[in-house]
């Protein structure tokens, strides 16, 4: 099974996954950003802009995704795809592979983004590029929790929200 957190940029799905790996048995993780930024050093000479933008990203992520699928029975997959029709190509394209894909929203709302992307510490200097991404959140949003469950983060600590991604996943396991 494939558990994709997709969501805004700064809502906290790599630290979810961090929190929920340890309690799936046989999970891996697979950030598909780290082929996107590999691409970007590459490519990105050539074809400036956002990584999602080339083809080439977003089926490298289904094989990415599905590869890893073969060899563990849980994949978690934190990425922000605020373009549907980008995530709904990735979906398809895992889906027409055979994989189970659960897409989980990690939500918070506006204010609440703000408050966490001022108090990062860690990755500063994506501050400014994170509250730019915000109104194109807000816009993908009702397009988002059409594709699965959504989990609202606000007055939620870490532990609580991969506890409810948890549950989504037991929930989505039984026969």
């Amino acid at each position: 099974m494939i558990v994709w957190l997709n969501g805004p940029f700064g809502v906290g799905k790599s630290t979810t996954v961090a929190r929920l790996h340890p309690s799936l048995e046989d999970a891996t993780t697979y950030d598909p950003e780290v082929y996107g930024g590999l691409l970007q050093r590459t490519l990105g000479i050539f074809q400036p802009g956002d990584f999602q933008n080339l083809p080439m990203w977003r089926t490298g992520t289904v094989r990415g995704a599905a590869r890893r699928a073969r060899r563990h029975a849980t994949v978690l997959m934190p990425m922000s795809v605020l373009n549907l029709d980008y995530q709904a190509e990735i979906l398809d394209g895992m889906r027409r592979r055979g994989l189970d894909v659960l897409h989980v929203t990690l939500h918070a709302s506006s204010s609440e983004l703000r408050r966490r992307i001022d108090a990062d510490t860690v990755d500063t200097g994506a501050r400014p590029w994170r509250l730019e991404q915000l109104e194109r959140y807000e816009k993908a949003y009702h397009g988002l929790a059409e594709r699965g469950p959504v989990v609202d983060t606000d007055g939620r600590g870490p532990d609580e929200v991969a506890a409810r991604v948890l549950d989504l996943v037991r929930e989505r396991r039984q026969p």
